[in-house]
């Protein structure tokens, strides 16, 4: 099986859960035998350990402030992470030969129109398009804009956030 793995950050140097969750997942489907490649933005925190079983690919998300993400239909974690390279290596990896896009956290949802589009184009040849989730954002996130403590103005921010990621989490 050879899957294209969409990570929000890359998991061979996990230093938290999500990461922890991403790497565990990705040891298990190449012990079974798969082959992943995987594109992904390097982690802020830590350098990626070279000597990985992953064919790993990193692109770097253009530096944007966080407050345009209230003007577009993504996402913040989504609208943050997208990248024109990255979109333009998913239309050039997205083949035949790709039994599966798996795409780990919804972060990379931004990336969705990209691989049905090339989807659609290879017809019966398709690759299964797989969303492993974290959470279920969309919940997490609207208790959290209910709960919020603080400012007036960080609760209507913070339901539009839970908005989109369930919108997000539905495509």
């Amino acid at each position: 099986m050879n899957l294209l793995w969409l990570c929000r950050w890359d998991p061979r140097n996990p230093t938290d859960g999500q990461l922890l969750y991403s790497k565990g997942l990705l040891d298990g489907v190449i012990a079974a035998g798969a082959r992943v490649t995987v594109f992904t933005c390097p982690h802020r925190a830590t350098p990626s350990p070279r000597d990985s079983a992953l064919d790993v690919r990193l692109f770097r998300p253009p530096a944007v402030w966080r407050g345009w993400s209230l003007l577009s239909p993504l996402q913040n974690d989504a609208f943050l992470q997208r990248s024109r390279e990255m979109a333009d290596a998913i239309r050039n990896a997205v083949t035949a030969d790709v039994d599966a896009v798996v795409f780990d956290y919804f972060a990379n949802g931004w990336a969705l129109p990209i691989v049905r589009e090339r989807c659609r184009v290879l017809g019966r040849s398709r690759p299964l398009i797989i969303y492993v989730s974290h959470n279920h954002e969309a919940s997490l996130r609207r208790h959290v804009a209910n709960e919020v403590d603080g400012s007036a103005l960080m609760r209507p921010i913070l339901r539009l956030d839970a908005w989109t990621a369930a919108n997000s989490e539905r495509a």
